[in-house]
């Protein structure tokens, strides 16, 4: 369907109206903008409307690098705090499947928290192992206490140690997976 528009036919108003936005943004193909330019050619109102499209009528509104960085920074936050929360969340969930059923499961959340951490905070999501730990020993005490089997609390620790095991090695996973995948 490659019609060409001949001088004989004639392109209306409306038509023009349409094809302003796409010639002005440089998107048009080459038979459109040589239609609008032909009307403009004959018609002021037209040409008028070509020539305010080109140029923003407010200068303020018009996009500018600073205001690109400023997006930018605030989806790389935005990013940042939902990972996190993510991270937060599979840590939680990890340390309460301990001694259920699922508590196998950690094996694959762990390392994934580790990971997420390190792709959150860097070096600093080295913090997540010693909060790993400290999680399963607050959900230790308090189970201990709800059951009154301290006897239990000994276990508990060592699934903590396991697990900080599991977030370093997620870590140490994230930061070579970040390595490798690198832009030089």
């Amino acid at each position: 369907m490659n019609e060409r528009i001949t001088e004989k036919e004639v392109v209306t108003c409306a038509i023009v109206r349409d094809l302003v936005p796409l010639v002005a943004d440089g998107v048009a193909s080459e038979e459109s903008e040589a239609a609008v330019l032909s009307h403009i050619a004959h018609c002021e109102e037209c040409a008028a409307l070509l020539h305010t499209s080109e140029r923003p009528e407010n200068p303020a509104a018009a996009p500018t690098p600073q205001n690109d960085q400023k997006i930018m920074a605030y989806i790389r936050r935005r990013a940042v705090f939902f990972l996190a929360f993510v991270t937060l969340l599979g840590a939680a969930a990890g340390v309460m499947m301990t001694a259920t059923a699922l508590q196998f499961q950690n094996f694959l959340i762990m390392p994934l928290v580790g990971a997420l951490a390190y792709a959150c905070f860097k070096g600093k999501g080295l913090l997540a192992c010693p909060a790993v730990f400290a999680m399963t020993a607050l959900h230790a005490a308090v189970s201990c206490m709800v059951t009154g089997y301290w006897s239990d609390f000994a276990g508990f620790l060592i699934y903590g140690v396991i697990y900080t095991v599991l977030v370093l090695v997620g870590h140490i996973i994230g930061a070579l997976l970040t390595y490798a995948f690198r832009k030089d």
